[in-house]
C-alpha cells in the first residue's frame, strides 16, 4: 500500500517568538504578570500582612492567561466571546418570516387611479365617494365589473 505523507493546514501554523510562545502568548503573560503584580501590591497597600495567604491577586490573571492561550473551536476568546454576544444575547430568539408585499402599492395606486376615472366619468356620486375609499380592491373591481 502506498503512503503518502498530507501536509499540516497552514491556517494552523502560528510563527513563534521566543522558544513555544507566539506574540500574543507573550503579550498576554506580560499583560497578566502586570496585572498580578500591581493587584499584589494594593493587597499588601490595604493591609494584608501576607497577601500569599489568600492569594487573591491571582484571580485577576485567569482573564489574560484564556485570552492568550484557550481557543474554543479553534477561535481566539476574543472572536469566540464576540460571536457567542451576538448569536445569544443581542439576536431576537425568533426571528418572524417578512416579506414586503411590493403588490400592494401598486393595487392600491390601480384602486385610485380607478375611482378618479369613474369619478370622471361621473359613474360614481358623491356620497359614495366616502364609502368607496374605505372599501379594498376587491370590492371596486367588482363594481367595475358591474358598470360596464
Amino acid at each position: 500500500m502506498i503512503e503518502i505523507p498530507v501536509p499540516k493546514d497552514i491556517r494552523d501554523y502560528e510563527p513563534t517568538l521566543v522558544g513555544p510562545f507566539t506574540t500574543r502568548h507573550i503579550v498576554c503573560l506580560a499583560i497578566m504578570a502586570a496585572l498580578v503584580y500591581a493587584v499584589y501590591l494594593l493587597e499588601k497597600a490595604c493591609g494584608i500582612e501576607d497577601p500569599l495567604q489568600m492569594p487573591i491577586f491571582l484571580i485577576f490573571g485567569i482573564p489574560p492567561f484564556l485570552f492568550g492561550w484557550y481557543k474554543p473551536y479553534g477561535l481566539h476568546l476574543e472572536v469566540f466571546l464576540k460571536k457567542a454576544i451576538r448569536e445569544n444575547l443581542l439576536s431576537p430568539v425568533n426571528r418572524p418570516y417578512k416579506v414586503e408585499n411590493m403588490w400592494e402599492g401598486i393595487v392600491e395606486e390601480e384602486d385610485k387611479a380607478f375611482v378618479s376615472e369613474m369619478r370622471q366619468k361621473g359613474l360614481l356620486k358623491e356620497n359614495e365617494k366616502k364609502d368607496k375609499q374605505k372599501n379594498t380592491s376587491k370590492n371596486l373591481s367588482e363594481e367595475f365589473i358591474a358598470y360596464k
